[in-house]
């Protein structure tokens, strides 16, 4: 009973993502929640997801939505134990945040350079390349950036969420986009 009880909150979760519209608990777009969140929790406007960062930003919610499914129809999706006092679009918030977290350093993203390389300085390798680099964040990445600042907020600034899974403030994103740039340590 426990595991069912399990597996229809995952469901609840991945349908409220997936589906919108008007027999869903959901019936904005992915991204008004995104601008809407950012407006009530007052974030400043030079780290807000604005109108010219919205195709990028669909675009990888578009990417997230995808993974979301891939892994739980694999049955590959873990969400730890059930908290009924996380809701669904809090959920959303929490896996997106990991998602964009699982994906920061990556050079390009659906077809889209992240940022260029500045300087590196190798290390040798050890299963692959070692070494540290700056980068300049490109336009997308720093639609990116903006898009994974307001999510790891929402989750730090929910309580149940901070205790369910052990979010931490990531104050680090906001320097990135400041200076849009990004260090990247492979060690």
């Amino acid at each position: 009973m426990i595991d069912h009880r399990r597996k229809q909150i995952e469901f609840d979760y991945i349908s409220w993502i997936e589906v919108g519209g008007l027999y869903s608990p959901r019936c904005g777009s992915l991204f008004d929640y995104i601008c809407t969140a950012q407006k009530e929790m007052e974030i400043p406007v030079q780290y807000c997801v604005l109108a010219k960062d919205e195709e990028n930003v669909r675009l990888i919610i578009k990417k997230f939505q995808q993974d979301i499914s891939t892994r739980f129809f694999a049955r590959n999706l873990s969400l730890g134990k059930p908290n009924h006092k996380i809701k669904a679009k809090d959920m959303f918030f929490y896996l997106l945040f990991m998602y964009l977290e699982e994906h920061e350093c990556d050079s390009s993203f659906a077809d889209n350079i992240m940022y260029r390389q500045i300087s590196k300085k190798s290390y040798g390798s050890w299963g692959g390349e070692l070494h540290d680099s700056e980068n300049e964040l490109t336009d997308f990445g720093a639609s990116y950036e903006k898009l994974h600042y307001v999510t790891s907020e929402y989750c730090y600034r929910h309580v149940e969420m901070r205790k369910t899974f052990s979010i931490r403030q990531c104050e680090y994103l906001r320097t990135q986009i400041d200076e849009k740039r990004i260090s990247i340590s492979r060690m």
